[in-house]
């Protein structure tokens, strides 16, 4: 479930069926003999808030009437995240092409970002892996519990399908847009300057290899 690109405010959001995997696609791609083209980025990758058919992979599915074309982006993905990607599915589902986009506008930003996780560090060492590919059951079981106790301990949902105008109107007298400008974007916004470039240039030699 995701925000619509062409919507009003109160016009339903995009919803789509995950694949196997848990990614934006229609599952019949992983019953095609051959993969040809095995896509990594953030949420233009993703397919963040079109149709399934309309994003990257659906686009080049639907231009070169192949069905073997898969993404495995996802959105706020950096680049060690994305270098995950590539470690536990990319590889894994041998393509004859790997396209990787990098998107200039925040990409460093998340690497700043990512390079604080251990577990994504490790993806910088040629050896390591979560075995994620196989891991699919236990992944859906951690997932399904994680949702449920969000749902019933965490997240205060506050939005009414019957009563959009209502909801609306809530969430705008909280003036979100003023705290996030005022007091939370400089603590998740990193200065450019930041940019780890030497780091950023270890993630494209590991994925060479």
């Amino acid at each position: 479930y995701h925000c619509s690109e062409t919507k009003d405010y109160f016009e339903p959001d995009q919803i789509y069926k995950s694949d196997r995997y848990g990614f934006n696609n229609p599952d019949y791609v992983y019953n095609e003999k051959e993969i040809e083209i095995v896509l990594i980025g953030d949420s233009f990758v993703h397919g963040s808030c079109v149709n399934q058919d309309k994003g990257f992979a659906g686009n080049l599915r639907n231009l070169y009437k192949k069905k073997g074309i898969i993404s495995i982006g996802w959105r706020g993905a950096g680049p060690l995240k994305e270098l995950g990607m590539l470690t536990e599915y990319g590889i894994k589902l041998r393509p004859k092409n790997i396209l990787w986009v990098y998107f200039e506008g925040n990409d460093y930003i998340e690497l700043v970002r990512e390079k604080k996780y251990k577990i994504l560090e490790n993806y910088l060492n040629l050896n390591f892996s979560q075995n994620l590919f196989e891991r699919q059951d236990e992944i859906e079981s951690i997932l399904i519990k994680q949702i449920n106790e969000n749902i019933n301990k965490r997240f205060k949902l506050d939005w009414h399908d019957e009563n959009v105008i209502l909801s609306y109107l809530i969430h705008r007298a909280k003036l979100w847009n003023i705290r996030w400008n005022f007091f939370y974007r400089k603590n998740y916004t990193p200065n450019k300057n930041d940019f780890d470039f030497e780091k950023f240039k270890k993630v494209f030699s590991v994925a060479k290899f």
